[in-house]
C-alpha cells in the first residue's frame, strides 16, 4: 500500500470521520421546527425521534472509537462497549419514567417565598440535576472495570454519553429545561465562548501564518 493510500484508508481515518459528522443537532432542528410551527406535527416528531436515536448511536460510535484508539481491536473492546453504552441509555430511560418523576413530590413539599430571585424548590432542583451531571458523567467516564489480574474489561469510557443520559432523566420532570436554561444562561454563554476559543483559536498557527 502506498502512503497515499495509507493517508485514504478506511480504517481509521474513514470510520473517524463518519463517527465525527455522524452526531444531529436535536437543539438546532427542535427551533427550525418551532419556528416553522412544525414541531408539533407528524412530520416534525418523526424528524425529531430520527436525529434522537441519531444521536444516540453517534454517541456510541464515538465511544467505540475511543476504545479502539486505547487498544487493539478484540471482539470485547467492540461488543463490551456497545452492550454497556446501550444498557446504560437504558438505565437513563426506566429512571426517566419510573424513578424521576417522584422527585416533584419531594420539591412539592417545600413551601414557596415571596420577593426572592430564587425558590428554595428551585435551588434544590437545580442542586440535584448538577448531582446528575456528576454522577452519570463519572459512571460513563470509566474505561476499564478491573478483571482479574489482567489490564480489565473495557467499559464506556466517555463522558459525554453520562451527560446525556443526566439530562434524559430529568424529562418527566416538570421546569426542569425551564430552571436549567434561567439559571445558566449566562454560564453558558461564556463556556461556548472558552470552548470555540480553546478549540478552535488555540489550533490555529499563528507562528507559520507570518513566518
Amino acid at each position: 500500500m502506498t502512503s497515499i493510500d495509507a493517508d485514504l484508508a478506511f480504517y481509521p481515518w474513514g470510520f473517524a470521520a463518519g463517527c465525527a459528522f455522524a452526531p444531529t443537532s436535536v437543539g438546532i432542528s427542535i427551533q427550525l421546527l418551532e419556528e416553522s410551527k412544525m414541531l408539533n406535527s407528524m412530520a416534525g416528531q418523526t424528524t425529531l425521534i430520527a436525529a434522537f436515536i441519531d444521536d444516540v448511536f453517534s454517541l456510541v460510535t464515538l465511544v467505540i472509537l475511543q476504545t479502539l484508539a486505547k487498544c487493539s481491536i478484540t471482539a470485547a473492546s467492540i461488543l463490551v462497549p456497545l452492550i454497556s453504552s446501550f444498557s446504560f441509555l437504558g438505565l437513563g430511560a426506566f429512571l426517566a419514567i419510573k424513578v424521576f418523576p417522584h422527585i416533584t413530590k419531594l420539591l412539592d413539599t417545600l413551601p414557596l417565598q415571596k420577593n426572592v430571585s430564587i425558590q428554595q424548590r428551585d435551588e434544590l432542583h437545580i442542586s440535584l440535576m448538577f448531582l446528575s451531571l456528576l454522577f452519570f458523567g463519572f459512571i460513563s467516564s470509566i474505561q476499564t472495570i478491573p478483571y482479574d489480574d489482567d489490564d480489565g474489561v473495557p467499559f464506556i469510557g466517555s463522558h459525554l454519553l453520562g451527560a446525556f443520559v443526566a439530562g434524559m432523566v430529568w424529562v418527566n420532570v416538570p421546569r426542569s429545561h425551564k430552571i436549567w436554561e434561567r439559571q445558566l444562561k449566562r454560564i453558558v454563554k461564556w463556556m461556548m465562548r472558552l470552548f470555540f476559543a480553546c478549540s478552535v483559536g488555540f489550533a490555529v498557527p499563528v507562528s507559520k501564518m507570518f513566518s
